[in-house]
């Protein structure tokens, strides 16, 4: 009974080889023209076998939604076989809503074709609709029309393989999403007349390499270029006054950068993890860096804050450990969170009048940092806020002080000296932790309160 089982799953295996040989060796290779004269009636033109069979379609004649339905059940999902697609003398007629659409690409077209790697487009095609060729992974090329227009959101969306591209002059926006995860994409035409490249549109297009913005442009979208990971230098256009969240992060081999002149801001994580970025001048104007903007920007090491500052975000900066000096303008108000969380290479900082409060861990494990002072600006100092910079030798905090949070100077093993000014009312827990090094401290009669274990750690302490 046991060897008749076994007999019978080796014919069952044969049988199935066999099949699936003969259905490979049943594909249809050579080119099936097929003429479509009246809109909507192509899948009248081609039998229910030979739709899984076709592997290079010519259509002429005129099309409509229907029938671009009907191709995707010829050419998209597991087992269709439809690499080749030549729709040049094929006219698109279509009306919804009662309003014309002809010459009009549908949404989805072509979306899952993933097995399509040649497609020729009707020359009079004015548009290309949403997601029209998204996930098509294997088309490696495509002219657009000279004709077109407009590329609607997600329209490449996935096309891996599309290695080259060039947008006509009529187009003047990039929709959202429009070329997001087109991984292989390392040469793009963007032509002039474009004044906005949306949300996603290049995202995750890691082949690119330089691209070149045109002069129009004007605005580009939140995470447009994140992840582009093989772009190595960028000028933005003079007409981009602002650069939105998440913009250019992950761009980790970007090393040259230049921002336009009249540039008012920088977004939340626009330049995140651009590791390769070695200087920048932000230009004077700009006067909000938001939270994260050049977080892990390791390569970082000269920078140039404008006057015109006058907010840096939460962990702006965090990581930048090739960071060496920094001055923080006058016009700086505060100081975020976090800002300058393990600047380990920075040595010299100046902080201006105009700062009133560093927040905490603003400059945590800047061990390289060897003087510091406190202008008299500050009320307050954050908790953390110097935490961990064993460099420190020279602490001088001035008048304006009324506060020092809790581990604010933890770890300064370097510290000698320490002068705490009248102005203080409160020295949090652990504030001075670990300050091996300290061996006179002078604190003020206004003090009401210390915390915790302010000096613990303090062992060549000797006296207050």
């Amino acid at each position: 009974m046991k060897q008749l089982t076994t007999f019978r799953l080796i014919l069952f295996s044969l049988m199935m080889f066999c099949n699936l040989n003969l259905f490979a060796i049943d594909l249809i290779t050579d080119q099936v023209v097929v003429n479509v004269e009246e809109a909507g009636t192509l899948s009248t033109k081609i039998s229910n076998t030979d739709k899984y069979r076709i592997t290079n379609l010519k259509i002429v004649g005129k099309l409509n939604d229907t029938d671009f339905d009907y191709i995707k059940e010829v050419g998209a999902g597991d087992g269709k076989r439809l690499k080749i697609l030549d729709l040049g003398e094929a006219l698109l007629v279509s009306k919804r809503d009662y309003v014309s659409k002809d010459n009009q690409l549908p949404s989805s077209a072509f979306s899952g074709c993933k097995n399509l790697t040649n497609l020729i487009l009707p020359s009079s095609i004015i548009s290309i609709g949403r997601y029209a060729f998204k996930g098509c992974s294997s088309l490696t090329s495509l002219v657009i029309p000279e004709g077109i227009t407009s590329i609607d959101a997600y329209a490449f969306e996935g096309c891996s393989s599309l290695s080259s591209l060039v947008i006509p002059k009529g187009v003047t926006s990039i929709k959202a999403g429009a070329f997001e995860d087109c991984s292989s994409l390392s040469s793009l035409v963007l032509p002039e007349g474009i004044t906005s490249i949306g949300e996603y549109a290049f995202r995750g297009c890691s082949g690119l390499t330089s691209l070149v913005l045109p002069k129009s442009l004007t605005s580009i979208g939140k995470y447009a270029f994140e992840d582009c990971s093989g772009l190595t230098s960028l000028v933005l256009p003079e007409g981009v006054i602002s650069i939105e969240d998440y913009t250019f992060r992950g761009c980790s081999s970007l090393t040259n950068l230049s921002l336009p002149s009249f540039m008012l801001s920088i977004g939340n994580q626009a330049f995140s993890s651009c590791r390769s970025l070695e200087s920048l001048v932000i230009p004077d104007g700009v006067t909000f860096i938001g939270e994260s903007a050049f977080e892990d920007c390791s390569s970082l090491s000269s920078l140039v804050l404008p006057a015109s500052v006058t907010s840096i975000g939460d962990n702006a900066f965090y990581q930048c450990n090739g960071l060496t000096s920094l001055i923080i303008p006058e016009g700086v108000t505060s100081i975020g969170s976090y800002a300058f969380w393990g600047c380990r290479g920075l040595t010299s900082l100046i902080i201006s009048e105009g700062v009133t409060s560093i927040g905490e861990s603003a400059f945590y494990d800047c061990s390289g940092l060897t003087s510091l002072v406190i202008p008299a600006g500050v009320t307050s100092i954050g908790r953390s806020a110097f935490d961990g910079c064993s460099g420190l030798t020279s602490l001088i905090i001035s008048e304006g002080v009324t506060s020092i949070g809790s581990s604010a100077f933890s770890g300064c093993s370097g510290l000698t000296s320490l002068i705490i000014p009248e102005g203080v009312t409160s020295i949090g827990s652990s504030a001075f932790s670990g300050c091996s090094g300290l061996t006179s401290l002078i604190i003020p009669e206004g003090v009401t309160s210390i915390g915790s274990s302010a000096f613990s750690g303090c062992s060549g302490l000797t006296s207050l």
